[in-house]
C-alpha cells in the first residue's frame, strides 16, 4: 500500500509542557558564556563540511554564529548550544538536534526533513517556512513562529 500523507496542525506537533520546560531550564544560566558564546567559527564549520563526512558538532557551543545557507545534512548537533544562531536556509535534512538548545534561533526556510528534534529547547525560534517533513518533533517551541512551516508525515498504513 502506498504511503498515506497526513498534514498535522502546528499545535498538534508542538510540545510545550509548561512544567517540563520550566524544570529543564530551572538551573540553567542562560546568560552564561556556555549558553551565549561560540567555541568555533563559521569557517571552522565550513572546513568540517568540506571533509565530506557527516559533521559532528554534538555538545558544542555554536551560539550566535551565522550558519545560514550551509549544507549540514545528517549533522550530529545533539546537545549543542545554538542559541540565537542563524541557520536560515541551511539544509539540516536527517540531522540530529536532540537535546539541543536553539533559543531564539533563526531556522527560517531551513530544511529539517527527517531531522530529529527530541527534547530540543527552541523557545522563541523563527521557523517561518521551515520544512519539517517527517521530522521527529518533540520540542519546546513556546513562543516560536512556525508561520508557513511544512509539517507533513508519511505513514505506512491507513490513519
Amino acid at each position: 500500500m502506498p504511503p498515506v500523507r497526513a498534514v498535522f496542525a502546528v499545535s498538534a506537533l508542538i510540545v510545550s509542557s509548561g512544567s517540563l520546560g520550566q524544570d529543564m531550564m530551572r538551573h540553567v544560566d542562560l546568560a552564561s558564556p556556555e549558553m551565549t558564546q561560540a567555541e568555533v567559527t563559521r569557517a571552522d564549520v565550513e572546513i568540517l563540511i568540506q571533509n565530506g563526512a557527516p559533521v559532528d558538532l554534538s555538545n558544542r557551543r555554536l551560539s550566535g554564529l551565522d550558519l545560514s545557507d550551509l549544507n549540514l545534512k545528517s549533522a550530529n548537533l545533539q546537545a549543542s548550544r545554538l542559541n540565537k544562531t542563524n541557520l536560515s536556509r541551511a539544509d539540516l535534512s536527517g540531522a540530529v538536534l536532540d537535546q539541543a538548545w536553539a533559543l531564539g534561533g533563526d531556522l527560517s526556510e531551513t530544511k529539517l526533513v527527517n531531522a530529529s528534534l527530541f527534547a530540543t529547547q527552541a523557545r522563541g525560534a523563527n521557523l517561518k517556512h521551515a520544512d519539517l517533513s517527517n521530522a521527529r518533533l518533540t520540542a519546546d517551541l513556546t513562543g516560536a513562529d512556525p508561520t508557513g512551516a511544512t509539517l507533513v508525515t508519511c505513514a505506512a498504513g491507513p490513519i
